[in-house]
């Protein structure tokens, strides 16, 4: 499958958790309790010492652990477009990815973290994303749903973006995708076969055709990375606190 479109999309990040010993920082751990993160990081733990090291001379990154902070990430809600006027619908998310070899969420998990979406080259990879997961979003019209990633970043890589990382002083992030097509919300119509009258590609557009909104639903995407970054697209679909958000 040929995708010849890079998306980015805004996500929200909490407080980053330092990974030194997890039986000893239970109470630091409690920041991402609510993720249902839980199992993921007992399991990031358990087989680092399997796959981290592979990742690691791929990634130019730390082979240990103990080098890494964690940050559990929403990196989107399903359905809902960003301000670049793209929506990945459920559908396509729990969708099979054939050349991921799993649903397109998942298709995230190995990928590699970045700053600023300055991500030509693997080797200046800041970390890696270990684990993605579907949840329902609360208090929303409609079947909604939240993708959230949890996010291990190197410390001996870019001591300075994890500090901020740390410090709540970058707390904003971005995720990568590649698309095979889009297609318009209100007709249907593909960009491959010509688009249509309700969207100019390229420039995010808001209007309502006959009570809908027209915006470009996402075709056949797969995870690429995701980003800190300093200015985030996607503004949460909900004006609860963070951490109620995540729940």
């Amino acid at each position: 499958m040929i995708r010849d479109h890079f998306i980015k999309a805004d996500a929200w990040g909490t407080q980053g958790v330092e990974v030194f010993s997890l039986n000893d920082q239970k109470d630091r751990l409690k920041v991402i309790a609510n993720t249902s993160l839980m199992d993921s990081v007992k399991d990031l733990t358990d087989n680092a010492k399997f796959w981290l090291p592979i990742a690691a001379e791929k990634l130019n990154i730390s082979k240990h652990i103990k080098d890494y902070v964690l940050t559990p990430v929403i990196s989107m809600p399903s359905d809902l477009p960003n301000r670049n006027g793209q929506a990945f619908p459920y559908t396509e998310l729990t969708g099979w990815c054939i050349d991921g070899g799993a649903p397109m969420y998942k298709t995230w998990i190995g990928k590699s973290a970045y700053a600023e979406h300055k991500n030509d080259n693997p080797w200046e990879s800041k970390g890696v994303i270990v684990d993605c997961m579907m949840k329902p979003l609360a208090s929303t019209d409609g079947n909604i749903w939240k993708v959230i990633k949890l996010v291990a970043w190197d410390r001996t890589k870019d001591p300075l973006l994890v500090n901020d990382i740390l410090s709540k002083k970058r707390n904003c992030y971005s995720m990568g995708a590649h698309a095979a097509d889009f297609s318009c919300s209100v007709c249907a119509k593909t960009l491959s076969k010509g688009g249509c009258e309700h969207l100019t590609h390229g420039r995010p557009e808001y209007k309502v055709v006959n009570g809908r909104l027209a915006f470009y639903n996402v075709i056949d995407p797969i995870g690429f990375e995701l980003s800190s970054v300093q200015s985030p697209a996607y503004a949460s679909a909900s004006d609860m606190p963070f951490m109620a958000w995540l729940a």
